[in-house]
């Protein structure tokens, strides 16, 4: 009979144990969860972030585009002859022989 108390004891402490060990598993299980649904949440709010920078840009860009499209434009409207008969008559007030100018007075 001396063993068998032994043998009660013994038992309550593995018993002990393995509800500890239950009980840290289950504490460290919940504490990753916690910890993986704030970085998942930090997460969604930065793509959420990014994405409205990217919206942002890529609007930014096609008005960039159209900006560079008109200055083409303007580019090869300057190399014309129209463009410096235009700005001959506007900047220097030259115009052509048979041409006649008719000033308002002030």
């Amino acid at each position: 009979m001396s063993e068998s108390p032994k043998k009660n004891t013994l038992v309550k402490r593995q018993k002990r144990r393995r509800r500890a060990a239950r009980l840290f598993a289950t504490i460290t299980t919940v504490f990753l969860a916690f910890v993986l649904t704030i970085q998942m949440v930090s997460l969604y709010q930065k793509k959420k972030s990014y994405e409205q920078k990217e919206a942002a840009l890529q609007s930014e860009k096609s008005d960039l585009e159209e900006e560079a499209k008109a200055l083409k434009g303007y580019e090869e409207y300057t190399k014309t002859s129209e463009y410096v008969e235009d700005t001959a008559k506007s900047k220097l007030g030259m115009v052509h022989e048979n041409e006649i100018i008719f000033r308002e007075k002030k």
